[in-house]
């Protein structure tokens, strides 16, 4: 994949409270990494000095950038897309422009419910997509329940954060089944780690004892800890593991 591709394409612009920015990073700076193979998320640096994108909204922060961390987190996804795609949201567009220029790929659908992050965003990739990919504003899970569209592959990606809850994702997989053709598939983002961790995670409950020096995190990697089902606090906040171990109707 090509690094920083989105800078090429993407002009910074504005659509309060959405910002498209470009930032200059300095060789070997400091950053997140992320391993698909392993699903695993790690500390390095970048490789090397190159101009990141960004998609900002104002009091929120930054939703999408085109680092290296972002490339290796639709890597495999971009692979597995075929036929026709549907993907949610937009952000970037990072995975829209990697699929829609695959050969086997004949339509790309993104869900977008923010008619502003399409004007935005939306309004530059098409100049270069060929008529390839249609933009829809709507919630996801509006679309996905009224929609006739039958698609190859779906690729899910709504959660402000590195990771979404576990639940959260798992609703929306659940969602996007009645929208796939015979030998479809549903992808989301950080799959692989989520999977890992859903695979270690025990069926119950943890019985906390202390601050203990622990096996590292399972997404993170941290050693000393609280102990939450294999995951140290901020993680198992993010993933909402205790929900997991909530009875219904509890």
């Amino acid at each position: 994949m090509v690094p920083s591709i989105m800078s090429e394409i993407l002009k910074p612009s504005e659509n309060p409270p959405w910002r498209i920015t470009r930032q200059a990073i300095a060789t070997n700076e400091d950053c997140i990494c992320y391993d698909s193979d392993e699903g695993r998320l790690f500390k390095g640096r970048y490789p090397g000095s190159c101009l990141v994108t960004g998609l900002r909204e104002d009091g929120h922060g930054v939703w999408m950038s085109d680092t290296p961390f972002e490339y290796e987190g639709v890597k495999k996804h971009v692979e597995k897309a075929h036929g026709n795609v549907l993907t949610s949201g937009l952000g970037l567009g990072l995975f829209v422009v990697l699929a829609m220029i695959k050969d086997n790929v004949e339509k790309v659908d993104i869900v977008e419910r923010e008619q502003k992050v399409i004007d935005l965003v939306f309004s530059q990739i098409s100049v270069i997509s060929g008529g390839k990919c249609e933009a829809i504003c709507d919630d996801l899970y509006h679309f996905l329940e009224t929609t006739d569209r039958q698609y190859d592959y779906i690729y899910l990606d709504i959660w402000p954060d590195h990771f979404g809850p576990i639940e959260d994702v798992d609703k929306a997989v659940a969602a996007a089944q009645r929208c796939l053709s015979n030998d479809g598939q549903v992808g989301f983002w950080l799959q692989e780690l989520v999977e890992r961790v859903k695979d270690k995670i025990p069926t119950s409950p943890v019985e906390c004892t202390g601050l203990l020096c622990t096996d590292p995190c399972l997404v993170c990697g941290k050693t000393f800890r609280y102990d939450f089902a294999g995951l140290c606090m901020d993680c198992a906040d993010m993933l909402r593991v205790s929900n997991l171990f909530i009875e219904d109707g509890a």
